[in-house]
């Protein structure tokens, strides 16, 4: 289910990939919203036939009828877009174990849910201002706080405005170069728009409550350790101050997948942050390693205090481990990596490495590791144990 579709070079620049387990879902998806969307319409159309015999005239014509039914029933996929938007957002959750997805898959689908939602939720919009225009009445509608219509019109207008705020704000573009940027307008975003959806339509909470519940209750448990902080045991900059070494001193017990993040916040730079990074090294006495690359005012601030040897508390978060590594019984592989984002494989070099001095099989009769970077200060963070075994 994890093979790659061809042409993978598309696939891999628009959306990270797409697998054959991705497309089955993708399809799911669409299929789902398709018949919920044509069943809509024709119970419509059998409302109205129903109309039309007992000598009800509707004061529209019949394509101003189907164009205001289709408008609706957008509105009513949101039922299904929504609900599936919020389910991957837990760091902890039954999925990750039922799909056999991790955490990163599931924020992928996360996003693509996400472009799913505001495209039906545009939809929806622009067809009701459309259907508004053409029956000249565009203008006492959109305006309506609940006083002609049942329906909050002028807040499902304020809760749409949000969602494009979001969802603008989280396009590549925006998400990489401007990540403070990003990270504010994705929770004030939300929040408008799950609040105006609200008052638009009384049972918009339907559609979130169930994603939130799984939040919150992930959320919830792990809490209970966010009370207890620990200190940057051992932390180290670079000659030309690009990149950051933080260790951890964790449980003997760590374990699990060589490829594995960790999710920091130091309460001394923000409350609210939590950051991910890859364990670039894991020694055996529960020593965790983390590079961290100079790259946008929380980690300038984080360098100016460990510039003035400032004690950090430090909290940390560690999502479930993923799926062994099935490419420990290949014979040959071949590892890529770019610039300091090097640290998700370091530490399955060292992993290899480890098993091959310890004789353990099956493992990698040979493996190439092919690293570029923009700045050559980046090479040194390379593990001695690999570069020795490089020889």
């Amino acid at each position: 289910m994890q093979y790659q579709l061809p042409p993978r070079g598309f696939w891999i620049r628009q959306t990270g990939g797409m697998s054959v387990l991705d497309a089955a879902m993708l399809c799911m998806v669409l299929l789902l919203n398709l018949m919920w969307f044509c069943t809509g319409m024709q119970r419509e159309e059998t409302r109205y036939s129903a109309l039309e015999a007992a000598g009800l005239k509707p004061g529209v014509e019949l394509w101003q009828r189907r164009l205001e039914s289709a408008a609706l029933y957008f509105g009513v996929l949101l039922y299904i877009d929504v609900w599936l938007l919020l389910l991957p957002i837990p760091q902890s959750s039954f999925l990750q174990e039922l799909s056999g997805l991790d955490y990163h898959q599931m924020i992928r689908w996360h996003r693509w849910m996400g472009h799913i939602t505001m495209i039906v939720t545009s939809l929806h919009g622009l067809l009701y201002y459309f259907y508004w225009g053409v029956t000249h009445q565009f203008w006492a509608m959109f305006s309506d706080w609940s006083t002609v219509s049942s329906m909050n019109y002028l807040a499902g207008s304020i809760s749409w405005f949000f969602g494009l705020a979001l969802w603008l704000t989280s396009m590549d573009w925006c998400r990489r170069a401007f990540w403070e940027v990003y990270y504010r307008c994705h929770i004030v975003g939300f929040l408008g728009f799950m609040l105006f959806a609200n008052i638009h339509y009384s049972g918009s909470w339907v559609y979130f409550c169930p994603g939130l519940l799984l939040w919150c209750i992930d959320l919830a448990l792990r809490s209970g350790a966010l009370a207890n902080t620990t200190t940057v045991a051992h932390s180290a900059v670079d000659a030309s101050e690009d990149v950051i070494t933080l260790q951890l001193q964790g449980s003997k017990r760590v374990g699990g997948c060589p490829i594995q993040d960790i999710f920091l916040l130091l309460p001394s730079i923000s409350r609210w942050q939590w950051h991910p990074f890859t364990i670039s090294h894991l020694s055996a006495e529960g020593m965790l390693t983390m590079r961290i690359k100079k790259q946008g005012a929380w980690s300038r601030e984080l360098l100016a205090r460990l510039k003035r040897r400032e004690i950090l508390p430090v909290r940390a978060s560690l999502p479930p481990y993923g799926a062994p590594l099935p490419w420990r019984q290949d014979e040959v592989v071949v590892v890529l990596a770019g610039g300091i984002a090097s640290t998700a494989v370091l530490r399955v070099l060292s992993d290899l490495v480890a098993r091959r001095a310890q004789g353990e099989t099956p493992s990698p009769r040979r493996v190439y590791f092919v690293w570029a970077a923009r700045n050559a200060v980046e090479f040194c963070v390379l593990d001695r144990a690999v570069a020795g075994a490089a020889m």
